[in-house]
């Protein structure tokens, strides 16, 4: 007798084990495919000037920057580890998969770390997933769409670029101006006339205009 209730028991004791796990399992697979869903969407990197879409994990090419890899082509595929990270594999411009570790950060931007010491970030362009095309869309839409697309991914790279050469001027100008202030103080303290003393030439290095520039500010 004893040992039949050990018996029935240990069965249910493993039953609910297995409930528990499948439970667990359930739960894990529902966070993951959440997390996935958070970055489904248009991605497109202003830096490396290429872009795909993401569906579940799976990234379809919407724009190249190689010949090795082609518009509609999946270049890209992830798996959740937590709610804001991810790692999988991505297409380099050599046309070959390589690992990667994505972290979706506060500012809705992603972070990719490669293999190759390779780190780049994508910016959302666009949250409705598609794959390759719309339903219900004939073929001229469908070209209107992608041409639209391409446009505004074009507006974001130039707007991007147009950033980073004003953050460049600006570290620039940071770094020779105060040498021109003390220029100009040692021509004035010097005895010269004030527009002898406007236009200083600091070495090779650095024109009259960039004179100008940091008095105009």
């Amino acid at each position: 007798m004893k040992l039949t209730i050990n018996s029935a028991m240990s069965r249910l004791l493993t039953a609910m084990c297995s409930v528990a796990i499948a439970l667990l399992v359930t739960i894990s697979v529902a966070q993951a495919q959440t997390a996935l869903q958070n970055i489904d969407g248009q991605w497109y990197s202003p830096e490396w000037r290429y872009g795909y879409v993401l569906r579940n994990g799976v990234g379809t090419a919407t724009s190249t920057n190689s010949p090795n890899f082609q518009v509609g082509q999946n270049i890209i595929q992830l798996t959740a580890t937590s709610p804001n990270t991810f790692t999988g594999r991505q297409v380099y411009t050599d046309g070959r998969f390589y690992n990667v570790n994505v972290t979706l950060l506060n500012d809705g931007r992603l972070y990719f770390s490669g293999e190759k010491n390779v780190q780049w970030t994508m910016q959302r362009v666009g949250s409705t997933p598609n794959n390759n095309a719309q339903p219900g869309l004939n073929a001229q839409q469908e070209a209107e769409r992608q041409r639209r697309l391409r446009a505004e991914q074009e507006r974001q790279a130039e707007l991007e670029r147009q950033r980073q050469a004003e953050a460049r001027e600006r570290t620039r100008l940071n770094g020779i101006c105060p040498i021109y202030f003390v220029a100009r103080q040692s021509c004035a303290n010097s005895g010269n006339g004030y527009d002898q003393c406007m236009t200083i030439r600091i070495g090779r290095s650095y024109s009259a205009w960039d004179d100008r520039t940091c008095f105009l500010r």
